[in-house]
């Protein structure tokens, strides 16, 4: 789980980074993702099965079926409760402020310490040599 996704449940933020057999890919990849109904989803873990299991929510369907190794997938729609899918088509329910990726605990802190998502990410930066380039946020209504 190369990157770092942050939320406090009505912002989700994520770095750009992606990587392959430890060298940097790219600084510009897009990992938060609106939804419909005002939600959001950031991605980390397996780019391309995540990308699929973006998709499938944005057009409304299950992910049940889909292959969803290496996949880390968090959902937000504005209140204090995130839906985390951890290599799983169900969520599990968790409070926030919640942070998923290598640069998680990092993120965490910050976050607990009263950053914003996006803060808590460029944080992360500082510290995981997984987690870089071009920070992007989604806000949902409350």
């Amino acid at each position: 789980m190369m990157t770092t996704i942050a939320t406090d449940g009505v912002t989700i933020a994520g770095d750009g980074r992606a990587t392959a057999n430890g060298t940097v890919s790219s600084d510009q990849v897009i990992k938060v993702h609106r939804l419909p109904h005002g939600r959001a989803v950031g991605s980390a873990g397996e780019a391309t099965k995540g990308l699929i299991a973006i998709r499938a929510l944005q057009a409304g369907e299950d992910l049940s079926g889909l292959d969803l190794e290496g996949v880390y997938l968090v959902v937000i729609d504005g209140t204090n409760t995130v839906q985390s899918y951890e290599e799983t088509a169900n969520p599990l329910e968790l409070p926030t402020p919640y942070a998923i990726g290598s640069g998680r605990d990092v993120a965490l802190g910050a976050l607990d310490a009263g950053a914003s998502p996006k803060e808590a990410v460029a944080i992360a930066i500082k510290r995981d040599v997984f987690t870089g380039g071009r920070i992007r946020t989604v806000t949902v209504k409350q």
